[in-house]
């Protein structure tokens, strides 16, 4: 716009000057209402040119100052080349320039790797692998302008996706479909690693490579949840008969218990029952011994010494 501003202006400018110039020397007479007055060309001309250049003076005072935001740099350019970089906040420039501002610090892209013409990756047997992954970078500030200068302000889509798409499906054809998933973490360190390795030549630096979706084609996913929900039923059905093992064991074993309860019961009660009977045995035998006994009976007189000696042994023996 400043360019379209200095034409116009200059174009004024020389109009007034040469008019300025050419009738200079003559003298214009109006009347208005019965008075005259003259005009005289060269001052006209002189003021027009003067008040033209003293507007485009202060109108190209309003292109030498320009803002450039913070976590970004102020790519000068002048007549289509980069001449030199700015640093953030307020800055100032030759009318003539103008400051393109480009990010240095924390810039995001999304990866689609999802079929069509973004293309998608591919497992070991050739299966499609689609891929929502997001890019976070950094630029070196004193390569930006040459990285301007070579790539434009595409670099982007011009340097960084398609390497990171390369190697991204160089590291997933490693890998079975069903083994991808499992191994999302590592395919995602390695594309990182790889991917950091090939940018630092274009002044890229604090690669993170992001997953934020993997996922797989229509029929594949579908046999992928027919296998799950078979493996959940087998497992379900695992765990029913282990439940009944459980059951019929913890059975067994409350009537093994039972049984050596009633084995030792009854072996108790034996006991008891011998004991019982061999106390009755013993009973009997005693009754039946006491009724064998009949006691002898011997007369003596009074006073014999032998019937003395008897008495005294009979009462001892009470």
């Amino acid at each position: 716009m400043w360019y379209a501003i200095t034409i116009i202006a200059s174009l004024v400018i020389v109009s007034a000057l040469i008019v300025g110039l050419v009738l200079g020397g003559e003298r214009v007479v109006t009347k208005d209402y019965g008075e005259s007055s003259t005009i005289d060309p060269r001052q006209i001309g002189f003021t027009v040119a003067g008040i033209t250049a003293i507007l485009w003076v202060l109108v190209s005072m309003l292109f030498i100052w320009h803002s450039v935001n913070a976590g970004h740099v102020g790519l000068v350019k002048a007549f289509g080349a980069y001449t030199g970089v700015k640093e953030e906040g307020l800055v100032t420039t030759w009318p003539w320039e103008s400051v393109e501002e480009a990010r240095i610090r924390n810039a995001s892209h999304d990866l689609l790797m999802n079929g069509g013409p973004a293309g998608s990756a591919s497992s070991k047997e050739s299966q499609e692998v689609f891929v929502v992954a997001t890019i976070n970078y950094s630029l070196e500030k004193s390569c930006v302008e040459d990285l301007y200068r070579n790539y434009g302000s595409s670099y982007y889509e011009t340097i960084i996706e398609p390497r990171a798409k390369q190697i991204f499906k160089a590291e997933t054809v490693r890998f079975a479909a069903v083994e991808i998933l499992p191994n999302r973490e590592k395919i995602r360190n390695e594309t990182q690693a790889e991917l950091t390795k090939q940018l630092e030549p274009f002044c890229v630096r604090g690669l993170d490579f992001l997953l934020t979706n993997v996922g797989f084609g229509q029929e594949f996913t579908a046999a992928i949840e027919e296998k799950q929900v078979a493996t959940q039923q087998a497992a379900a059905e695992e765990n029913r008969v282990q439940i009944a093992k459980q059951q019929a064991q913890q059975a067994i074993e409350t009537a093994r218990g039972a049984a050596q309860a009633t084995l030792i019961q009854a072996r108790a009660d034996s006991r008891a029952y011998r004991l019982r009977r061999r106390n009755l045995t013993d009973n009997l035998v005693e009754w039946e011994r006491i009724q064998r006994w009949e006691p002898q009976v011997v007369y003596l007189p009074s006073d014999s010494i032998i019937a003395g000696n008897l008495g005294a042994a009979a009462g001892g023996n009470r």
